[in-house]
């Protein structure tokens, strides 16, 4: 078993060892992995975050020793609250851009983290222990994604596809969801549409009954997703209704709370 480091703002996570091959998700930075098969330039990692696996290039990795990794994983940590930050790279003079739910390790109340051999400087108010579970502001932080591109096996304001924006803005607010739709949509508690709440996931399903696909509930029977751009659509019992395309778009499976 080998343990590495993401350093770069965000590393593509591939079904295959390929560059050429589908995209599935994405490491930011600050996220441990471990990695073991080797194929071509390519290893197999397990991201610690969320334990997603996929394969990316061998120059993407920074290795570091088990005493880090188990330190880095257990420590309390930061995680970035804006969908896009900036922060200076003390060591190399530059700037890094770092995307909003990134975990910044060792991490004091000024700002200043480190990663590996490196320190960094990013401003206070862009960072919220990662232990603090916050649901006020929740929907305005995934209102702040709004016309974010669809990207299948994006995680950022740059890109992002359903169940990364749902996970990526719960983590922004100090709750951990799975990457996939259908392995959230076995968390928390049951609800009926009649009585859902604005910050309830609502799933929906294909024509084999597979969750899907996922968004957030607003007030008014509105909901947040990433279809095509990150916006808000009406919701019923039946599903999306897209006024844009004049249709449903989703057909409806069930709604969670995620307490």
């Amino acid at each position: 078993m080998n343990y590495g480091i993401n350093l770069n703002s965000i590393i593509p996570l591939r079904a295959e060892p390929d560059d050429r091959s589908e995209m599935v998700s994405q490491l930011l930075i600050g996220e441990s992995f471990t990695y073991t098969d080797k194929k071509s330039s390519f290893y197999k990692i397990s991201n610690s975050m969320d334990n997603y696996t996929g394969w990316i290039d061998e120059k993407s990795i920074t290795s570091i020793t088990p005493d880090e990794y188990n330190e880095l994983n257990k420590q309390s940590s930061f995680i970035t609250t804006i969908p896009l930050a900036e922060a200076f790279d003390l060591t190399s003079k530059c700037i890094i851009r770092i995307p909003g739910g990134s975990r910044l390790p060792n991490c004091d109340s000024i700002g200043r983290f480190g990663l590996h051999e490196y320190k960094f400087q990013i401003h206070r108010d862009f960072i919220l222990p990662e232990s603090e579970v916050r649901r006020d502001g929740l929907l305005l932080t995934a209102s702040a994604f709004i016309n974010a591109p669809y990207l299948w096996g994006g995680k950022t304001v740059m890109g992002i596809d359903c169940s990364g924006f749902t996970q990526i803005v719960f983590r922004m607010h100090g709750i951990k969801l799975p990457r996939d739709s259908k392995d959230q949509a076995q968390l928390g508690e049951s609800v009926g549409l009649s009585n859902a709440q604005p910050g309830d996931l609502v799933f929906f399903q294909n024509n084999e009954g597979k969750v899907v696909h996922v968004g957030i509930l607003l007030e008014k029977q509105r909901i947040i997703h990433a279809s095509g751009r990150v916006k808000i659509e009406r919701i019923d019992e039946q599903g999306i209704y897209s006024d844009e395309y004049g249709r449903y778009t989703h057909t409806f499976h069930s709604i969670r709370r995620i307490q």
